[in-house]
């Protein structure tokens, strides 16, 4: 059962009366005042906030939120003023972002030019804000989310094209002659910059990196034309001059009431589901190789055991690029399995078992496993690490020792001989959760490939009209503008595979259904979409736009309907 709640959710969290929650999943606002957006606000940066959802959760309850990689701290910071535990945090790594940073040799050459420019568009945006027409008028008018530009005394100020001006005319005074002036001729050419040398070509693609007029599609590389220039050539400077590719998220937790066991089995609230969030199960998690044959020791009081059922969740999680497609599977090597830490001396190599004779095996009968197989992206983090740490088996231990003070001690307090990890072949990503954006794999005629996020986040919007060229923001991950037409509007939409990864994690046993899951800042719904296809009993969300809430609606009927069908891996 999912519902999705308009308002804030400060109003929810005061008008609430009903059962408390196990966890909380969510994407509050970064507050990096994306575009002038009315919900990336400072909320998330209040411990009030905070400590309001807490007092929804049960004792011992988990928070994850995701965090901006510039505002992570101040988002901590306000969960721990609330009364919260915070945790380790967790991250997750895409390489999707592009930078945002400025050649400092060209900002040189164009410095002529710049400066009269800055000052036009300042004096635009003034007398805009002068008409007293809103942002929000300028993006439903336009259909874009331009209204931040057109109207800021601060960064990034812009002039509207003539079309752009000609669709706000309604809502404007008659403009004066030097208005009209600057929209027809929004640019002011350099001289110094006319006189660089074109030393080759570039082409943005469909990255939506623009071109040095402002412009995407092809562009000339050129060469410095100053001596300054020449000295910072290869400098950048900026908020994001480095490319973007690591996010966290934020966990947190409610103080327990008495003793921790008793309070979890009390309510079945917190705990985090290792097992079932292990690292490449069934849910087709892992990079180069399946976690059945991963190293996943498990501290326990009286012993380490190791596990069949894939590698320990670490707190860091790997994103396919979006252009990344799955191919189908390959074979990889396995030699030897998961060897029991207590297997006898003159047994084989067996697997974690009660039974210490165990020979359960995760592989054919010529020591290799079928895994996926990615034509991965350039840029994807999950072949940039297995292209740095090449293929290579992993290692095991085998300890001959009968010394009862080292960490090989039996259940029963003994020693015994054996070995422990694993001998499987792979890059050094089968370490990770490895996660891409296709979670559907539909049965028709046709083998369905994942091609980029879109399929993902417009999956179920068919009668939601299309967005294109400046109407859309955002890569699906915050990292900026995307000229790609979509239907979901949503500029920071989140992998579905890692919020069900995350969300499992959160996933109290099936005895103590119904297990309750809130998700403030919905959005368009991918957290709540992760945690109904982790397994969740009752999955509620609360987002203050309208128009996300009727996306969200949507997109949570559609993957519901898939889960039924029983078209999901």
């Amino acid at each position: 059962m999912w519902r999705v709640v308009k308002g804030r959710i400060e109003r929810f969290c005061e008008h609430y009366r009903g059962p408390k929650f196990h966890a909380v999943l969510c994407d509050p606002p970064y507050a990096y005042g994306f575009m002038g957006k009315e919900w990336d606000d400072q909320t998330a940066f209040r411990r009030d906030v905070w400590a309001a959802i807490a007092k929804l959760v049960h004792p011992g309850g988990f928070i994850m939120a995701f965090g901006g990689s510039r505002t992570y701290h101040r988002l901590a910071v306000a969960m721990e003023d609330s009364g919260l535990i915070v945790h380790p945090c967790i991250g997750w790594v895409n390489g999707q972002g592009f930078p945002k940073a400025t050649r400092i040799d060209t900002q040189v050459d164009k410095s002529d030019a710049r400066d009269e420019k800055r000052e036009r568009e300042y004096r635009f945006t003034a007398w805009m804000r002068s008409t007293g027409i809103t942002a929000k008028q300028i993006d439903e008018a336009t259909e874009s989310n331009m209204g931040g530009h057109y109207l800021t005394d601060q960064s990034q100020p812009a002039i509207a094209t003539a079309d752009m001006f000609d669709r706000l005319r309604p809502y404007l005074p008659r403009p004066p002659q030097w208005v009209e002036q600057y929209v027809e001729q929004r640019t002011i050419e350099s001289k110094t910059f006319a006189e660089r040398e074109v030393i080759g070509q570039g082409t943005s693609g469909k990255t939506a990196i623009w071109n040095e007029q402002g412009e995407m599609g092809d562009f000339d590389i050129t060469a410095p034309a100053t001596d300054l220039a020449r000295a910072w050539e290869g400098h950048r400077y900026g908020l994001q001059a480095l490319k973007p590719a690591l996010e966290l998220v934020c966990v947190a937790q409610v103080p327990y009431e008495g003793k921790p066991v008793d309070s979890i089995t009390g309510t079945g609230a917190g705990a985090q589901n290792i097992d079932a969030a292990r690292v490449g199960i069934a849910d087709g998690h892992g990079g180069g190789a399946k976690a059945t044959s991963g190293f996943a020791a498990g501290y326990e009081h009286d012993g380490f055991v190791a596990s069949s059922q894939g590698r320990w969740p670490p707190n860091f999680a790997l994103v396919h690029n979006a252009d990344c497609v799955r191919v189908g599977a390959r074979k990889v090597k396995n030699k030897g399995g998961v060897p029991h830490p207590h297997s006898r001396k003159n047994c084989e190599s067996t697997f974690t078992s009660l039974d210490y004779t165990s020979t359960e095996h995760h592989f054919a009968p010529d020591g290799t496993e079928t895994v996926a197989a990615y034509d991965c992206a350039e840029s994807c983090p999950v072949a940039e690490m297995g292209r740095q740490s090449g293929e290579r088996q992993a290692g095991y231990r085998h300890n001959p020792s009968t010394n009862l003070t080292t960490w090989f001690g039996s259940t029963d307090g003994s020693h015994i001989e054996g070995e422990r990890g694993y001998q499987d072949t792979g890059t050094a990503a089968r370490f990770f959760p490895n996660v891409d954006y296709v979670m559907e794999r539909i049965e028709w005629p046709f083998r369905y490939q994942a091609k980029a996020a879109r399929k993902e986040r417009d999956a179920g919007l068919d009668g939601v009209p299309l967005k294109d060229g400046e109407e859309c923001y955002g890569d699906g991950l915050g990292n900026g503008p995307d000229r790609i037409p979509r239907r979901n509007r949503h500029p920071t939409v989140k992998p579905i595979a890692l919020c069900r990864w995350l969300a499992t994690l959160l996933l109290p046993p099936p005895e103590y259904a119904p297990r309750r899951i809130l998700v403030p800042f919905a959005g368009s719904g991918s957290e709540m979409i992760g945690a109904l296809l982790a397994g969740w009993d009752e999955v509620i969300g609360v987002e203050m736009m309208g128009e996300y809430v009727d996306i969200a609606k949507a997109r949570l009927a559609y993957w519901e309907k898939q889960a039924q069908q029983g078209r999901l891996l």
